[in-house]
């Protein structure tokens, strides 16, 4: 009993000790979480997407009808040519037709002041009777008289405007007497004496009864001496002159060309009247470009009494861009041509002092007066010259018109040499 009694106490601290022997709780089963198999695919077709209608579009709000141009209007010139008959009509001036000798028929619009005669065909235009050069012929469009815009700016409207070129009362003037030295110019066929002893006698004259006005007058050569064309330029540019004029006679290998002529330097875009076989340039522009307008109301002025005075021939007032003592003039300048050392009569008349007289006196009086037909002259030999009045058909524009009418090629002329 007692054995049994220590077995059983030594078997409790042995189960003490291991711990219980009951057997533990089985803890539950842990099933692994698998992820769920995907659905298999199938060849089923996907659904439509839906698909939205747009909205009616909205209609633009229909423009007002842009009115249509306005029709062309018959007969309507070019943008450059401007109809001269509207022309007219714009400047308040009347348009006639004037029947001319020849058979041509020229058109004459006027005003109180004013007479501008066209003839189409012909670049020779009449300003109150007086000849000079467009540089464009009038010409008919569909129906219409025409005539160059830039006619109209530059030669026309400086004229319509009423203007005379008038000197101020301290004024510088530069005369330039053609050729001298080697350069003796052309020859007189009636006495065989040369352009350049005719030029200065004339230019000493001039000087004498322009010095009298208050005005300082210079020569650029006063003896018998070879100036180049760019020491005349330079001479007036150190003069600081507000004016200069060259004085030459013409010639021609002809004998009958006859009469008078003044040039100035053609304007921008324009072709020159004469160009002697140089190449004309209508871009080219030059110093004395900058006083055109006072160019040419010179030249008209000087042109008007030399054939007033002298009862020759107008062969007009003429543009040119070869004459390079001109073209580098920083002031307005014109040249003179004082009769044809070619032509007999003339030749005569151009050896005698009291036309030289003559011509210098127009000059000076063109610049005395600041007008284009003067009543009387200014004069230290012979008295006073008075203005010419011409009998019907003989003034020296109908002449010239007849003339030019026979000889068409003297449109072209030109004379002694001062390029």
């Amino acid at each position: 009993m007692l054995n049994l009694v220590r077995i059983e106490v030594l078997m409790a601290i042995l189960l003490g000790i291991t711990g219980c022997s009951t057997p533990s709780k089985p803890l539950p089963k842990v099933t692994p979480v698998t992820q769920p198999a995907s659905p298999p695919v199938t060849s089923a077709p996907l659904a439509k997407p839906e698909v939205l209608e747009a909205p009616a579009p909205v209609p633009a709000p229909v423009p007002a009808p842009v009115p249509a141009p306005p029709p062309a209007v018959a007969n309507r010139a070019p943008e450059t040519w401007i109809a001269f008959e509207r022309w007219c009509q714009m400047q308040g001036m009347r348009l006639a037709a004037k029947p001319l000798v020849g058979g041509q028929t020229g058109f004459q619009a006027q005003n109180a002041q004013s007479n501008l005669l066209l003839v189409p065909g012909n670049r020779i235009a009449y300003w109150n009777g007086l000849g000079f050069w467009l540089g464009f012929s009038p010409r008919w469009v569909r129906g219409q008289l025409v005539i160059h815009n830039l006619d109209l700016e530059k030669n026309v409207q400086p004229l319509l405007a009423g203007r005379s070129f008038a000197l101020k009362t301290n004024a510088v003037i530069v005369l330039d007497p053609g050729h001298g030295g080697k350069d003796p110019g052309a020859q007189n066929v009636f006495n065989h004496r040369w352009e350049k002893e005719f030029t200065l006698d004339w230019a000493l004259r001039l000087r004498k009864l322009l010095s009298t006005n208050g005005w300082t007058v210079r020569l650029t050569r006063t003896n018998d001496v070879d100036l180049a064309l760019s020491n005349r330029v330079a001479f007036a540019e150190r003069c600081q002159a507000d004016l200069f004029i060259s004085l030459h006679f013409n010639s021609a290998p002809m004998a009958e060309p006859s009469g008078l002529e003044t040039y100035c330097l053609t304007p921008v875009g324009l072709p020159s009247s004469i160009n002697r076989n140089y190449e004309d340039h209508p871009e080219q522009n030059y110093p004395n470009n900058m006083f055109d307008e006072q160019n040419l109301c010179l030249a008209l002025q000087i042109q008007r009494a030399l054939v007033d005075a002298t009862h020759t021939s107008d062969r007009t007032v003429r543009r040119a861009r070869f004459i390079r003592v001109l073209r580098g003039q920083n002031r307005p300048g014109v040249l003179v041509e004082g009769g044809f050392l070619s032509n007999p009569r003339e030749a005569r008349r151009i050896a005698e002092p009291g036309y030289r007289q003559l011509l210098s006196e127009a000059v000076a009086r063109a610049l005395m007066t600041g007008a284009a037909v003067p009543s009387a002259s200014v004069s230290s030999e012979g008295g006073q010259q008075r203005g010419h009045s011409y009998p019907l058909g003989s003034h020296p524009t109908t002449l010239l018109t007849r003339r030019l009418a026979r000889h068409p090629e003297l449109h072209e002329f030109t004379g002694a040499s001062y390029d």
